[in-house]
């Protein structure tokens, strides 16, 4: 089976291609949110390098949110025209879950979040489960102090993963103090890869959908949205 996942739910533009669960390409670029210059050309490498064409591609995988609505909107787009123009099938993963399996923490919980914005964060709770992570909670936004609280119900150390971690981090220290761990730099931001091997899981299960069904996730309306429904109160 061979996926082509594509990562755009945030700065992040990434692509990589998945071949029988050999991992043969990826690329990753993190400069400026500019998903609508950069994606496709990024597929296109991703193609020609590994000497493919859209039609030999079985499933594409999409990182559909939570995350930036504007790299939300570019990558599912990107996807939904894929798709259809090879009348393939797409596996639609959590912005979360693809997050939480860039880390192996066996022990330890594992806690994705991602920048909000009005410190708030997306989030959820994971434990590791014999091959798999299972959720201890909802996919949330919440502010940072709850989340602490949250977390701290569990009573066990904790892995914090996501560009949350880079405002965040202290604040969590503060609060949890040395039961709270925190992924490296290179491992906080969203991989195609992980999206790829997210998107076989989806594909063995049955869990795809077709270009017409594919919907971005939102946690929570955009901030234009907010306004507009406010009356345009700041």
């Amino acid at each position: 089976m061979k996926i082509l996942a594509l990562e755009a739910s945030s700065v992040v533009a990434g692509v990589a291609i998945m071949d029988n669960l050999t991992l043969v390409y990826e690329a990753y670029h993190h400069h400026k949110l500019n998903h609508s210059q950069t994606l496709m050309p990024m597929v296109e490498e991703a193609l020609l390098s590994t000497d493919l064409v859209l039609h030999d591609i079985d499933v594409i995988a999409v990182s559909n949110g939570p995350g930036s609505f504007t790299g939300l909107r570019i990558g599912i787009a990107t996807v939904k025209g894929l798709a259809h123009a090879a009348g393939i099938r797409i596996a639609a993963v959590p912005t979360l879950d693809v997050l939480a399996y860039n880390i192996m923490a066996a022990g330890r919980l594992v806690c994705p979040i991602l920048d909000a914005r009005r410190d708030q964060v997306y989030t959820c709770l994971y434990q590791w489960d014999t091959e798999q992570y299972k959720s201890l909670m909802p996919y949330s936004a919440m502010p940072v102090d709850d989340l602490a609280e949250a977390v701290k119900g569990f009573d066990q150390p904790v892995v914090f993963v996501g560009d949350g971690v880079f405002r965040y981090k202290q604040a969590l220290k503060d609060q949890l103090g040395e039961s709270a761990y925190f992924a490296p730099p290179h491992l906080c931001c969203q991989r195609a890869s992980a999206t790829a091997w997210l998107g076989h899981l989806y594909a063995q299960k049955g869990m795809c959908v077709s270009h017409y069904e594919l919907e971005p996730f939102y946690l929570r309306k955009s901030q234009a949205e907010q306004k507009k429904l406010s009356g345009g109160a700041s």
